[in-house]
C-alpha cells in the first residue's frame, strides 16, 4: 500500500473498532490490515504506527498481539509507563507483546547501528516474545537499560539474527538499578558482535535460561564489562538450563582475555544444568591469566552440572577451555568433556571439584578415549597452580 492510503486506512479501521470490537483485538486488526494490503519494499516504513500502537495500548492497560507478517522499524520503540494509568504511576505492570511466532511475525531492523530497537522501562511481569528480528545490526534488540527496576519478566519463542551488539541487554548505567527474576525460555541469539546476553547491574538476581542458545555470538553470556564498559555489576543467582551453544566465540578467532561462552564478571553463584557447547572457544572466562584488572581478583561460585563440552577445531592443545583466573570455586559433575586443551585456574581459586566426569580426547580419527597421557593434559597446569584445591573423584580413564 502507498504511504498516502496508509493514514485512510488506519482511521477507518481505527473508527470501526472504536464501534464495534474490543481494543485488543482492533490492534490486531489494524497492523493486519496494514500488513495484508502493503507491499513489503525497503522504502517502507512502520514505526511511527507501530510506537503510535504501543501507546494507545499501554494507555489502554491492553495486549499488544502482532499478526503474521513483516514489520519494518527504522528508530527505537519505547514501552514506557503512563502515569495515569500504571498500577503506581510508575512502572508499567503486566504488558503482554507478543506475536504470532518467529517466522511468521517478523521485525525487520532498517535504522542505524547505535539504536536500540525495542527499549523497555520500568517493566514488571511483562511477556514478551513469538516473533524473530533481522535486517540491519542494532546496538541492542531488546534493551532494558537504564530505565529504572524491572523485575518477575518473561522472554519465550524468541529468535533474533541481525548482528546486533547485544541480543538481550539488561541493566545498565545511568540508572544503576535491579534488574531480577527474568526469565528467557527458548530465547536464541545468532551473530551478536559483543554479547547475545549482557547482563548488567543487579540483574543476576534470579536470572533463568530455559532451553535458550546462542550461535556464532562473540560471547554467548556476559557479566562482564569487557563487553560492556560502561556495566556495573552485583550479585544473585544466575541459573542456565539446557540448551545448546555452538561456535560462540567461533573457534577461528583469536582467544583473548573476552574470549569465552560465558564471560563472568562479578556475580556470586552460576549454576548450568545439562547445556550442550559445540565448537565455542573457551567455555568459561573471568578475564584470564594475562588481565590484570579487578575482574581477575572476583569471587564466585560455578556449578556445571550434566553438561557437554565438544570441541575438536583447536589446533594448539595449549588453549583453555575453561580460563577461570578468579577467587571462589569450581564444581562439575557427570559432565562429558570432548576436546583438547587445557583447564586454567588461578592461584587465588579455592577448590576446584570434578566428580563423575567423562573425558575423551580429539585425535585425526575422530573422538577417543585416547592415551592417559593425553587426559591428564587437561588438567597439566590445574594440577601446578591448585596442587590440593583439585578434587578429581570418579573420573572415567583419567590417571590420578
Amino acid at each position: 500500500m502507498d504511504k498516502e492510503e496508509k493514514p485512510s486506512a488506519y482511521n477507518l479501521t481505527t473508527d470501526f473498532c472504536r464501534e464495534r470490537l474490543k481494543f485488543a483485538l482492533c490492534i490486531g486488526l489494524i497492523f493486519g490490515f496494514l500488513f495484508l494490503t502493503r507491499r513489503v519494499t525497503a522504502n517502507e516504513d512502520d514505526t511511527a504506527d507501530f510506537q503510535a500502537m504501543v501507546n494507545n495500548a499501554i494507555a489502554a492497560n491492553q495486549p499488544i498481539i502482532l499478526p503474521a507478517g513483516n514489520i519494518v522499524l527504522s528508530s527505537t520503540i519505547n514501552f514506557n509507563s503512563d502515569p495515569a494509568t500504571s498500577l503506581d504511576g510508575n512502572f508499567l505492570g503486566g504488558l503482554v507483546f507478543e506475536g504470532a511466532g518467529p517466522g511468521r511475525t517478523n521485525i525487520i531492523w532498517n535504522g542505524p547501528a547505535e539504536e536500540s530497537i525495542f527499549q523497555f522501562c520500568h517493566l514488571k511481569s511483562a511477556r514478551i516474545g513469538n516473533f524473530w528480528i533481522y535486517g540491519a545490526p542494532a546496538l541492542a534488540d531488546l534493551d532494558f537499560q537504564g530505565c529504572g527496576s524491572t523485575s518477575g519478566n518473561i522472554l519465550t519463542n524468541i529468535v533474533t539474527s541481525n548482528a546486533a551488539k547485544y541480543g538481550v541487554r539488561l541493566g545498565t548505567p545511568p540508572d544503576v538499578s535491579e534488574v531480577s527474576e527474568t526469565s528467557l525460555r527458548q530465547v536464541w541469539v545468532y551473530d551478536a558482535t559483543a554479547a547475545a546476553f549482557q547482563l548488567n547491574g543487579q540483574m543476576t538476581l534470579n536470572t533463568n535460561f530455559y532451553n535458550s542458545g546462542c550461535a556464532a555470538d562473540a560471547v554467548c553470556v556476559s557479566t562482564s564489562t569487557l563487553t560492556d564498559p560502561d556495566a556495573v555489576q552485583a550479585g544473585g543467582n544466575f541459573n542456565f538450563f539446557g540448551g545448546s551453544i555452538s561456535d560462540s566465540p567461533p573457534t577461528n578467532t583469536p582467544v583473548t582475555a573476552g574470549s569465552a561462552t560465558f564471560l563472568l564478571g562479578l556475580g556470586e553463584t552460576f549454576n548450568f544444568a545439562g547445556v550442550r557447547v559445540e565448537d565455542s572457544g573457551p567455555l568459561f572466562g573471568t578475564g584470564g591469566p594475562t588481565d590484570t584488572g579487578p575482574e581477575s581478583q572476583i569471587a564466585m561460585n560455578i556449578n556445571w552440572t550434566g553438561g557437554m563440552y565438544v570441541n575438536c577445531k583447536w589446533p594448539d592443545v595449549s588453549t583453555h577451555i575453561i580460563n577461570y583466573d578468579a577467587g571462589g570455586s569450581f564444581f562439575s559433575s557427570g559432565s562429558q568433556w570432548v576436546g583438547q586443551g587445557q583447564f586454567w585456574f588461578g592461584p587465588q581459586t579455592s577448590l576446584v571439584s570434578f566428580a563423575g566426569d567423562v573425558f575423551s580426547v580429539c585425535s585425526p580419527g575422530g573422538v577417543g578415549k585416547g592415551k592417559k597421557e593425553d587426559l591428564a593434559g587437561y588438567f597439566g597446569e590445574a594440577r601446578q597452580i591448585l596442587r590440593k584445591r583439585l578434587i578429581t573423584r570418579g573420573l572415567v580413564d583419567l590417571p590420578r
